[in-house]
């Protein structure tokens, strides 16, 4: 089977690496601000996964080895196809149980 991760949420509230630039260019004030923010997470978006059987026959299981391999055997279902032109961001991993 092969996962396919369409999209995932995310917390908007987490400290990112750049603002703690912030507290090098405007000090300990910026570093109060970021300390005392809101900390409840704020989602957004949602966590879309997939995991689709792809029908191959045994001769060729060693062919699709990689996940762009994956990726265009996929397409050949016009199901799946229709699901990766609609999240044309979406990333294939291969062997996912």
């Amino acid at each position: 089977s092969v996962l396919v991760i369409c999209e995932k949420s995310e917390d908007r509230n987490r400290v990112r690496w750049y603002e703690f630039i912030g507290v090098f260019v405007f000090g300990l004030l910026y570093m109060v601000h970021l300390l005392t923010r809101r900390t409840e997470p704020r989602l957004v978006g949602t966590d879309r996964y997939f995991r689709l059987p792809i029908r191959i026959c045994e001769n060729c299981e060693t062919e699709v080895n990689t996940a762009r391999v994956a990726e265009a055997t996929l397409r050949l279902t016009p199901l799946y196809s229709r699901l990766l032109d609609k999240y044309p961001k979406a990333h294939v991993k291969l062997g996912e149980l």
